[in-house]
């Protein structure tokens, strides 16, 4: 399936959701707010989505009254035998994961920085041997990000490299007046290390990587120099480019 079909029908499985939301469970439904990734869609509906499910997770249950604690299933009824069972871990861990991707969304082999307007910052956020605590700026589109202090040009997601065992910090500026510069916003490979125009990356098998306000012609090259065939597909302001293949590839602009 097409990176923008799989989007779409992300969509509309949220749509059905919120319309029909009672009797889903609710793991499910934050599970799938995770998967979104907010730089692709509507980050305010994602959070009313997921505001839906703060008042029921927000009060005692009637016969188990442990408030603040997370249910199983979506508008469930006090005494439900079944389903009335608080807290849950299944269901907190997708919850949090769901808070957390509005400013840190994870990858397969890695992970990219959001802007948002909801949160202020993200605390020890485990990643590898590495964790990050994350500050956000300002309102708006992305203006820089700056990784240990360093700014982080050419990609929103994070070179492994880049990253130091134990703390790390990452500062996420937004500004109205932000420029649309071309990056890197999300893939499926390794993400090592960028320099200049140049991406060092980690491939498994069938590889995507989105890019925004691509303006340069991409060449990908395998450990030997040897270019491989790669297949584009544009949709607004985001280029998908697909390659196969397993082991360490160069990803050039020209």
């Amino acid at each position: 399936m097409s990176p923008e079909r799989q989007r779409e029908a992300r969509d509309q499985l949220l749509k059905d959701l919120v319309a029909s939301p009672k009797g889903n469970f609710l793991c499910a439904w934050t599970a799938l707010l995770r998967s979104m990734d907010p730089a692709r869609h509507d980050e305010a509906s994602m959070m009313k989505a997921l505001e839906y499910l703060v008042p029921q997770s927000a009060r005692p249950g009637k016969y188990l009254a442990m408030p603040y604690s997370i249910p199983e299933i979506v508008d469930i009824e006090d005494g439900e035998p079944f389903h009335d069972v608080r807290p849950l871990v299944y269901s907190i861990a997708p919850w949090l994961s769901a808070v957390t991707n509005f400013g840190l969304h994870r990858l397969p082999f890695g992970v990219a920085v959001r802007g948002t307007r909801f949160l202020e910052s993200i605390d020890r956020y485990a990643y590898g041997p590495s964790w990050l605590d994350v500050r956000f700026e300002g309102e708006g589109p992305i203006e820089a990000v700056l990784l240990n202090g360093r700014p982080l040009a050419g990609t929103l997601q994070i070179p492994d490299r880049a990253l130091k065992a134990g703390g790390n910090t990452v500062l996420v500026r937004m500004s109205p007046r932000a420029s649309e510069p071309e990056e890197l916003v999300s893939s499926t490979v390794r993400l090592l290390s960028v320099a200049g125009r140049r991406y060092q990356v980690m491939a498994y098998g069938q590889n995507r990587l989105t890019f925004r306000s691509l303006r340069h012609r991409l060449s990908i090259a395998d450990a030997s120099g040897r270019s491989v065939p790669t297949k584009e597909e544009r949709a607004g302001a985001f280029t998908h480019v697909s390659f196969d293949g397993r082991g360490a590839y160069t990803v050039g602009r020209r």
